[in-house]
């Protein structure tokens, strides 16, 4: 048990006490440790070895690693025979207590800083992209132009005012930095942490001074420590109001403590670097860069003198008329500068990795202490109490796709796209949130394992449901909570999806749109659904469209706040309710590209996306309503699966190419293609999303049945285990007449096979039968719950 560990004992029932200073092993174990913090924080700053710049990604990977060892070296102090004795002393309520408000603190600020390092990494991705482009070994027009598309998402602002013209201005642009920083407010963390650190008074019996405050000694130390740390990375990370907290030092040891020095040098050192930084980033007039990652602002002002000489070559591009190609000189120049931006982001990258692990550790290192805790809090005089809501929220296959952003952080679509719903006793999300005045932080769980919810899009969710909150008052279990309350209060979320995440089959949707509705359950938010479609939408595109059931409609919207992109109901499940989906599961491994990566890819280099959304989208949507409205299977079919191929077409037509499908979903767009041409009119229809998995819809169960004998020809089980080869409704074996194995190696090689094919036993994972479902709803039962209403933690952790 560290120092982070100790946050275990009950603070009503901690006290910190003077160590008997006459005992030796007590003396030798605090001076070790003491001597230990000296050592970590004289080495950050050592001259006799080459140290890494201060605020950069390798100097805070060091003073994090510093912070882990100087916890290890803790456990020696609390590990010693009086320890127990003195935790039974004053001055212990202060001293605990305060360890205790800095580590919620703490989580907060390493939750700023894990989304911050995560949207470096889109800025890395930027401009990789830009000195790539500019590094190919033929330098045509084409190449100048993604590069400066690329560098407009460094600097938004100077894309916005550029726009729609092919050249601007970024000399007085702010960086994209920048607008991190505005997402965050950490300095008033700092200064919060920062409050009543004081050392423990001296004994007056002390061996030597500083000694004689034991136990309390170390406390304070390690408390310093943290404090210490955690100013730096708001010294060093983007962050909201870090101004006030960066200039004012926030720790101010006794100069008898052996790691005083090596401390309150480094903080000046830091408060130094950052005000010539201020100073510089405000008089340049240009990008402010004023207390950003060293490594950060080297990609920043390379890109910078990038993009002043791809303006001077658009300029002459315009007066000359150039076409394909520029000047020699000129070309030779703009590789320099990309060799520069190159370079600038090996570095990011390097740095990146390292920082991001040693965030995650310490973050897991004060979470899972917190676990242990147990804390007095608003409900101390009423009891504890755990309040909580579970709900069920079903995933949706789009029919006409959503497939590129006109807003990334409001994640507004450049068209409309439309899905069916399926039914979620066979495809859904399942999500308990509890709430409790003992949770000392933001937790979630998925499919059981602990994440992180430093991302942007859950803390987007949370922090539009809990503005929506209303007044609670459950008379059952006597708890009332107003709405004003809400935001001092901390949920835990436990999540389970019982299909495959990441694999193309929608997770995210059902499960961001279970976490919206169930929030919104349990903090009574108003029932409007057009409200909860925007919220889910923040989470993730298609959630919109799971918070409703049948076919469903998500609005592209024309406002650029986002008020009118939400999703709309075109007609309920029972409208169609013939309509059948079976869907192969041809892998369920997580997709080597991302949606969201993949999307802004084809944003930036796929001309035929444009195209699409701009001209086939439209007309197509309107058809497909048309289909949907007269049941009209044969143009449902046509639609679904030319949108589905021009999806994947203009996935080729990214640059660098993504492949979502593979042999075997062309294999199965084949088998269908054929059964569909030889009947003369559609019979199935079939559609892909962001991955392998085919979503195969027949308009009956007599096709379904017949669907699935000529799958199981091709594609028959690895085992002799039928039952388990399908998923969700099983009955449609009994439809297609398989009851066993032998059934399916009976079947006859499909009619519109001339030659019969080569069969591909354990190509398809297995199958998913399912039918139009409905929209969310709650799960009353509170036993299916996913939290312990006791702890308040995941049922078996």
């Amino acid at each position: 048990m560290g120092f982070l560990g100790l946050l275990s004992f009950r603070r009503s029932a901690t006290a910190v006490a003077s160590f008997d200073p006459a005992q030796d092993d007590e003396l030798q174990v605090l001076d070790a440790l003491q001597a230990h913090v000296a050592d970590r924080l004289a080495a950050l700053s050592s001259s006799a070895a080459p140290q890494p710049p201060l605020l950069s990604l390798a100097f805070l990977s060091k003073l994090l690693d510093a912070v882990l060892s100087s916890d290890e070296a803790f456990r020696e102090v609390l590990g010693i025979g009086p320890v127990a004795a003195a935790l039974s002393r004053p001055p212990a309520d202060r001293l605990a207590g305060d360890l205790l408000d800095r580590t919620v603190k703490t989580l907060d600020i390493l939750n700023a800083v894990s989304l911050t390092l995560a949207s470096l990494r889109g800025s890395h991705r930027a401009a990789l992209t830009a000195a790539s482009c500019l590094l190919a070994p033929q330098l045509h027009r084409a190449h100048f132009g993604r590069a400066r598309r690329a560098i407009s998402r460094l600097f938004p602002d100077a894309a916005k005012v550029a726009a729609p013209s092919p050249t601007y201005r970024t000399g007085a642009a702010r960086a994209l930095s920048f607008s991190v920083s505005r997402n965050w407010s950490s300095g008033r963390h700092v200064h919060a942490m920062a409050a009543h650190l004081a050392p423990p008074p001296q004994s007056p019996s002390a061996a030597s001074p500083g000694a004689g405050c034991g136990l309390g000694l170390a406390l304070y130390t390690m408390s310093s420590v943290l404090v210490f740390s955690m100013w730096a990375l708001v010294a060093a990370v983007p962050c909201q109001d870090r101004a006030s907290a960066v200039t004012n030092p926030p720790v101010a040891p006794p100069k008898q403590v052996q790691w005083a020095a090596p401390m309150s040098a480094l903080q000046e050192r830091i408060a130094d670097e950052w005000r010539k930084r201020d100073k510089k980033g405000s008089s340049s007039g240009s990008a402010a860069t004023s207390g950003l990652l060293a490594e950060m602002q080297a990609v920043e002002r390379a890109a910078l003198e990038l993009s002043r000489l791809l303006e001077e070559v658009a300029e002459e591009e315009e007066e000359e008329e150039l076409v394909m190609g520029v000047s020699e000189e000129r070309a030779h120049n703009v590789v320099k500068r990309a060799e520069a931006l190159a370079a600038a982001c090996r570095a990011l990258e390097e740095g990146l990795a390292p920082l991001e692990r040693q965030v995650r550790a310490v973050f897991h290192r004060v979470v899972a202490s917190r676990g242990e805790v147990q804390i007095p809090s608003m409900a101390a005089e009423e009891g504890q109490w755990v309040l909580m809501a579970t709900g069920r929220s079903p995933t949706n296959i789009a029919v006409i796709k959503y497939w590129g952003k006109r807003d990334e952080a409001l994640i507004l679509p450049i068209n409309d796209s439309i899905s069916v719903t399926l039914d979620p006793d066979h495809l859904s999300a399942t999500t308990t949130v509890a709430v409790s005045p003992s949770f000392p932080s933001d937790r979630m769980w998925l499919n059981g394992k602990e994440i992180s919810l430093s991302g942007g899009r859950f803390q987007s969710c949370l922090r539009e449901i809990r503005k929506r909150a209303q007044d609670v008052d459950d008379e059952n279990k006597g708890i009332r909570i107003k709405k004003e309350d809400w935001e001092k209060l901390h949920v835990h979320i436990v999540s389970y999806n019982n299909f495959p995440t990441a694999a193309g089959l929608a997770s995210s949707a059902a499960g961001f749109a279970c976490l919206v509705f169930t929030l919104g359950k349990l903090m009574n938010v108003k029932e409007d659904y057009g409200e909860l479609s925007s919220i889910a939408r923040q989470g993730s595109g298609s959630a919109c469209r799971s918070i409703y059931g049948g076919f469903v409609k998500w609005c592209m919207g024309k406002s650029n706040d986002g008020s009118d992109s939400i999703a709309v109901q075109l007609a309920d499940e029972a409208h169609w309710n013939d309509l059948v989906i079976i869907i192969a599961v041809v892998s369920s491994k997580q997709k080597e590209t991302s949606s969201t990566s993949g999307m802004r890819d084809s944003v930036e280099t796929s001309p035929l996306l444009q195209y699409r959304a701009q001209t086939i989208v439209p007309n197509r949507v309107l058809k497909m309503e048309e289909a949907i409205k007269s049941h009209n299977f044969e143009s449902f079919a046509r639609l679904t699966c030319a949108d589905s191929n021009q999806f994947h077409a203009v996935c080729l037509d990214t640059s660098p190419p993504i492949f979502y499908m593979n042999d075997t979903s062309h294999r199965i767009i084949s088998l269908v293609e054929k059964w569909n041409h030889s009947e003369g009119t559609p019979q199935i229809a079939y559609t892909f999303d962001a991955g392998p998995n085919a979503v195969l819809i027949a308009p009956n169960r007599k096709n379904a049945a017949l669907l699935l004998q000529k799958l199981l020809y091709y594609f028959p089980p690895q085992d002799n285990d039928l039952s388990s080869y399908m998923v969700g409704d099983k009955s449609i074996l009994s439809d297609a007449g398989l009851k066993s194995i032998e059934d399916v190696e009976a079947l006859p090689a499909p009619a519109e096979m001339k030659i019969p094919s080569h069969k591909f036993k354990g190509d398809v994972s297995y199958f998913i039968c399912s039918r139009l479902g409905a929209g969310p709803k709650v799960v009353t039962d509170e036993s299916l719950s996913l939290i312990d209403p006791v702890t308040g933690l995941p049922k078996g952790v």
